[in-house]
């Protein structure tokens, strides 16, 4: 009998092992994940292509999120971070490299913004962000803003965001801001 209670558990405990394992390193995981979370955000959260693991780094290819405030397009987008900083509370992004970015702030947008303040839901801190391409379409404008590129890293919590480095390239200007 104990015996067999020692092979069940030693069973169960490679069964979990290898489900951890497929779900966080692979590439079937990734998109089981995503398709996970694209369920239950508000909104509509499609990728056209992933590439990687979970756990980074990883590509998305053709990445669209739309709500009723907000048209968002990425055209690549490249994550490295580090998952294990989740169990202290802390979501940690070592690089991310987004290009060909297209953000619609729908005709809502303006009325919700004024009224709404969100939260961090939990800590955070990026370093080596960097969205190129940028394309911002108003609602009011016919002109979109372009910006051909912008670096920062900083960190946050709850309601408070603190940029340590930014760094914003626009119509043959740079901009660098620290501190």
């Amino acid at each position: 009998m104990k015996r067999l209670l020692i092979r069940f558990l030693f069973g169960s405990l490679l069964l979990i092992s290898l489900a951890l394992y497929v779900i966080t390193m692979t590439s079937w995981g990734l998109t089981r994940v995503f398709d996970y979370v694209a369920a239950r955000v508000p909104g509509s959260l499609t990728v056209t292509q992933l590439d990687g693991a979970v756990v980074g780094p990883f590509n998305l290819s053709g990445l669209h999120y739309r709500d009723a405030t907000l048209d968002i397009q990425i055209d690549q987008l490249q994550v490295d971070w580090q998952p294990r900083r989740l169990i202290g509370g802390l979501l940690r992004l070592s690089a991310v490299n987004a290009t060909g970015v297209r953000v619609e702030l729908l005709a809502a947008t303006e009325k919700k913004a004024a009224t709404t303040a969100s939260a961090l839901p939990m800590a955070m801190a990026w370093q080596n962000v960097t969205l190129q391409q940028l394309q911002i379409i108003s609602a009011k404008s016919a002109t979109p803003v372009s910006i051909e590129q912008i670096t920062l890293q900083g960190h946050g919590e709850a309601n408070r965001i603190q940029l340590e480095q930014l760094t914003m390239a626009a119509y043959h200007t740079r901009v660098l801001t620290s501190g």
